[in-house]
């Protein structure tokens, strides 16, 4: 059986919230898939709660089947870059945190480090066997030899 990222994207949407966090992922309640931001494009998954502060966690989740890069990142970048405007243009006064996820099978080799650098920005890699689907947060990359 072919895993597509559709499968993925079918797999998030409809599993419940704690069902997602007991196999490592940690996203918001309320989801919505293929979401039009404006000219910016269509977010895989946009997920979004109210926290207990009374802000707006908005949860922006880019899907990959295969390996998250640097276009993945630009992708998310830009989504989030249309609901930052949208908010602006609606002139909303509640308080919103963005948080970006991006998903997929392994990190390219090029961009390990960034996971440590981009503040609100999450990275998982998944997995799908015979148990069905897990999830990992990825981050802590560093050199075997750091030369120092």
């Amino acid at each position: 059986m072919k895993f597509l990222e559709k499968d993925l994207e079918t797999i998030i949407y409809e599993t419940p919230k704690h069902s997602l966090y007991e196999r490592g992922l940690y996203i918001n309640r309320n989801k919505y898939r293929q979401k039009r931001i404006g000219n910016y494009g269509i977010a895989d998954i946009i997920a979004v709660e109210k926290t207990e502060y009374g802000e707006i966690d908005i949860q922006i989740i880019e899907l990959k089947k295969d390996a998250i890069d640097m276009y993945t990142i630009i992708q998310v970048v830009n989504y989030a870059k249309g609901v930052s405007r949208y908010l602006e243009y609606r002139n909303s006064q509640i308080p919103v945190l963005i948080n970006l996820i991006c998903i997929g099978r392994k990190i390219d080799n090029d961009i390990v480090y960034m996971t440590e650098s981009l503040r609100r920005c999450f990275f998982y890699t998944y997995s799908y066997d015979f148990d069905g689907i897990h999830f990992q947060n990825r981050s802590g990359y560093h050199l075997i030899d750091e030369g120092f």
